[in-house]
């Protein structure tokens, strides 16, 4: 299985997990309370991950930008992780308007990333069936989601 690092402190664990997480996972691997015989991999990886959608997901959106300065964005790239990690949904967006800044460095996308694109309404809908119903986190999400569905203007998020 893999896992992000290594050699991390059981207390760090607990710490950034949380004290009833911890407790959890110890009654999971057998062990009493401070104790931590077995490896921080045994206590963190989750071997039967799911590859499908699960309740909680999480989407990237990268942007280019268009406009004569290139400061307004439209959504070039979605992304979609289950609450492993792993990728469910992964597209490119052939634009709807002139493309005066890929933002390559930050976004890396490229001209022919779109080429290859999907049209933005199949995406919006395809997008909108994953999240119906499902938790979504993300950084800035509020951002992705403006880009996404700029028709609702401002949205409610947490």
């Amino acid at each position: 299985p893999d896992i992000w690092f290594d050699d991390v402190d059981p207390k760090d664990i607990e710490a950034a997990i949380g004290p009833e997480a911890a407790e959890v996972a110890r009654r999971k691997l057998g062990l009493r309370t401070g104790q931590f015989k077995r490896s921080v991999e045994q206590v963190l990886v989750k071997e039967k991950s799911s590859d499908g959608l699960t309740r909680a997901v999480a989407m990237d959106c990268e942007m280019v930008g268009v406009g004569p300065s290139g400061e307004d964005s439209i959504v070039a790239r979605v992304s979609i992780v289950n609450r492993f990690g792993k990728c469910v949904y992964d597209k490119y967006v052939k634009p709807t308007e002139e493309v005066t800044d890929y933002r390559t460095a930050v976004s890396g996308i490229r001209p022919e990333h779109l080429k290859k694109g999907e049209d933005f309404k199949t995406v919006q809908k395809e997008v909108a069936d994953i999240l119906n119903g499902r938790i979504l986190v993300g950084h800035a999400v509020h951002n992705d989601l403006k880009v996404m569905w700029p028709q609702i203007g401002a949205l409610s998020s947490k």
